[in-house]
């Protein structure tokens, strides 16, 4: 008898201890889903994954962006160079763009650097490296 009022015992503590612990999960989970939807702002990029070469046919040369679109001024890409670009990203057309003067196509050429496709010619597709 004693023991059977210990595991009943035992199992209503783990019973209770297992609830208040669903709730809190539940309540995180809330207050994740809320923060969530109140700080969720429209992409202004599209992304493309792409297999292409692109050459610089600018006689100056082309600027390099930033992954937001800001210039990087005391970087180039060297005139009629070519370089392998893997994605294709697309400025949108919504407000919330931090640099909406250079709205347009731009390619990756680096981990974190793009060149604005205006710079360029025509990519050629299919490209391995």
């Amino acid at each position: 008898m004693f023991k059977s009022l210990i595991v009943s015992s035992l199992t209503l503590l783990l019973s209770v201890g297992s609830l208040a612990i669903v709730s809190n999960v539940k309540a995180s989970e809330a207050n994740d889903i809320e923060t969530t939807a109140s700080t969720e702002k429209v992409d202004p990029w599209t992304n493309t994954d792409i297999q292409a070469v692109v050459k610089v046919s600018n006689e100056k040369g082309a600027h390099l962006y930033t992954s937001d679109g800001k210039v990087i001024h005391n970087r180039r890409l060297a005139p009629w160079t070519s370089w392998y670009t893997d994605i294709a990203r697309v400025a949108s057309n919504k407000d919330n763009i931090s640099n909406p003067v250079h709205k347009g196509t731009y390619y990756r050429v680096s981990t974190n650097e793009y060149v604005r496709g205006i710079d360029l010619v025509t990519p050629t597709y299919n490209q391995l490296r």
